[in-house]
């Protein structure tokens, strides 16, 4: 019984924490978080990492981590996927390039079985499927 005792306010701070009670972003966090997704859209197709990041500002990655999820809305993971699939979808579309093993490279994945995964769960649908679905739309043009 005392054991629960002790952990009780640390269950009822997490709580607190979750439900955005007290937990607010100051101006220098959010700043680095636009510096951080700046980076991103820049270095996109390179190696990028959580723990890259956290060195340069040093912090400990746990610690962006929560940062970039509270200013960001997503993880850091997701938010660097999302724009990595955004530019895949341009190469496609815009540049009528045909090669997934070259767009996936192009945008940083360096596994075309990840980056099939990855667009597969952001889209709906594999890379495969949408080459198809831009070539059937640019036959009815």
């Amino acid at each position: 019984m005392a054991l629960q005792v002790l952990f009780l306010p640390t269950i009822l701070f997490i709580n607190k924490r979750r439900s955005g009670l007290i937990y607010k972003i100051s101006d220098d966090f959010q700043k680095m978080i636009d510096e951080i997704t700046n980076t991103i859209q820049l270095n996109y197709n390179k190696d990028i990492t959580l723990n890259d990041m956290a060195a340069k500002y040093h912090i400990s990655t746990g610690y962006l981590s929560k940062i970039f999820f509270q200013v960001a809305g997503m993880t850091f993971k997701k938010y660097l996927n999302l724009y990595r699939v955004k530019q895949a979808k341009s190469l496609f579309y815009s540049e009528g390039e045909k090669s997934i093993r070259k767009v996936s490279s192009s945008v940083g994945f360096h596994d075309v079985c990840y980056f099939y995964k990855v667009f597969q769960k952001i889209e709906s649908m594999t890379p495969q499927d949408y080459l198809l679905s831009i070539q059937k739309e640019s036959r009815l043009l």
